[in-house]
């Protein structure tokens, strides 16, 4: 199949000219305008980039850091029951999942950190309780030889 040229194609410019005539059209645009137009067009670009860069909001003072530099939970801002009660209300709500006041979760959420805490609690009432006599030691079956096995055999 021939192949069909486009009278209307303009001719490939050589690099050198192209440099050449950009520059040209910035020179003659920077001779057209002030030099408070340019800083002005120079700020606005510099305020977008830096406006694209952050993406967070600024924190407040007396605000705590996460990690990833997001504002961590305070429940006296947060947390509705807490916010209302520091107004001296009360509230018929329960507490923020994060927040430490909330007796379920105790400020946190994840299923593993849950666990810990149902363990730790069967553990304490666990430990609190008094030994039963089956439990406690007895020295009926210990005798002076095996005392004497156990204790001084190095001598």
């Amino acid at each position: 199949m021939p192949v069909v040229n486009n009278p209307y194609r303009r001719a490939p410019r050589p690099a050198v000219a192209m440099v050449a005539a950009d520059s040209a059209a910035a020179a003659s645009i920077n001779l057209q305008m002030g030099p408070q137009s340019q800083k002005r067009l120079t700020l606005n670009e510099r305020t977008h980039q830096l406006q694209s860069n952050s993406h967070r909001k600024k924190l407040k003072a007396g605000d705590q850091q996460t990690l990833f530099g997001d504002r961590a939970f305070d429940p006296n801002k947060d947390c509705a029951k807490c916010k209302a009660r520091l107004g001296e209300r009360d509230l018929h709500r329960g507490h923020h999942p994060l927040c430490w006041n909330n007796r379920r979760t105790k400020g946190v959420i994840s299923a593993a950190a849950l666990e810990s805490i149902q363990e730790e609690k069967r553990l304490k009432t666990h430990f609190s309780a008094p030994l039963a006599d089956k439990d406690k030691f007895s020295s009926r079956h210990t005798t002076k030889e095996a005392q004497e096995a156990f204790f001084f055999h190095n001598n």
